[in-house]
């Protein structure tokens, strides 16, 4: 390697559209036609440059369409109704309690029911990732 590879403190390196590059004692000894040919390049201010560009673009997306999160519509409730009971009316609870019959001591277990409502719970939770709902009444 010799010493014009080293680029010492405080100089800096030009390119042209090729990607040649010199160093700044190259450059100062170049004609005014040459040296429009190349180029100082900046790391840090192509970077920024290229996340201003971004960030521009991002300006002009449209938000996507959002709707306020109602209980009524859009509760553990409502989505149960809906899916479980879409007809309306009473829901028969039969098929949930019988999860867990009376056992011989009278008492009825929940562990079948709770697992059952677990699942419920993590089905609504998964509609709700699905929907583009607005939350903020609720924070």
């Amino acid at each position: 390697m010799d010493n014009d590879d080293i680029d010492p403190v405080g100089s800096q390196y030009y390119y042209n559209d090729k990607g040649e590059r010199i160093t700044t004692n190259d450059y100062n000894t170049l004609k005014d036609k040459k040296k429009s040919k190349y180029k100082t390049f900046n790391a840090n201010r192509q970077v920024a440059e290229y996340f201003r560009t971004i960030g521009n673009k991002l300006k002009n997306v449209p938000k996507p369409e959002t709707t306020k999160f109602d209980l009524n519509k859009h509760g553990f409730v409502a989505w149960w109704n809906q899916k479980y009971n879409p007809a309306g009316g009473e829901v028969n609870l039969a098929p949930f309690l019988d999860k867990d019959p009376v056992g011989t001591d009278g008492k009825r277990p929940v562990n079948n029911r709770a697992k059952m409502a677990a699942g419920w719970m993590n089905e609504y939770l998964d509609w709700l990732k699905d929907k583009d709902l607005d939350y903020s009444k609720y924070e």
